[in-house]
C-alpha cells in the first residue's frame, strides 16, 4: 500500500471515487474529483480541484479545514473538468460562508468550459475568478 502524501485531504491519497447515478456516456465509471494542497510548504489556503464537480462529488468541498474556509480560500481550477449547478450551487454558500467572515473565495485558470459555465450563469460577476 502506499504511503499516505500528507499533503492531501480527502479520501486515500486525496481521491474519492464516486459512481454517476446517471452517467454521461451510458458506462458507470469512478470519476475521481480530488481536493489537495497545491504543493508542500504552499500557501495553506490555495487548493487544486481536479476531476469534476456535480452531484455526485461536491461533498468533497466539505473537507475543508474549518480554519481554512473562514480566512479565505483559493482554488486552482485548472484541472476541474466539468461542473454542474449543484458545484455551482456549492461555490456560491461557500462564498457567502467566506464573505460573512471577511474572507473571499477566488477560482484560479478555469478551463473554457468551466468559465463558460461561469459566465452563463452569472458567478463570474459574484466570485473572483482570475485567469
Amino acid at each position: 500500500m502506499p504511503d499516505r502524501d500528507p499533503t492531501r485531504i480527502g479520501g486515500d491519497a486525496g481521491e474519492v471515487p464516486t459512481m454517476d447515478p446517471q452517467p454521461r456516456g451510458g458506462v458507470d465509471e469512478p470519476r475521481p474529483v480530488r481536493l489537495f494542497w497545491t504543493a508542500p510548504g504552499a500557501d495553506p489556503h490555495t487548493f487544486s480541484l481536479h476531476g469534476e464537480l456535480d452531484v455526485a462529488t461536491v461533498g468533497e468541498l466539505q473537507t475543508l479545514p474549518a480554519t481554512v474556509r473562514d480566512e479565505g480560500l483559493v482554488l486552482d481550477v485548472t484541472e476541474l473538468s466539468f461542473i454542474d449547478s449543484t458545484g455551482l450551487s456549492a461555490l456560491v454558500s461557500l462564498h457567502r460562508r467566506l464573505a460573512d467572515v471577511g474572507g473571499r473565495l477566488v477560482l484560479r485558470h478555469p478551463r473554457a468550459n468551466v468559465r463558460r459555465v461561469l459566465e452563463v450563469s452569472g458567478l463570474d460577476q459574484l466570485l473572483t475568478v482570475e485567469a
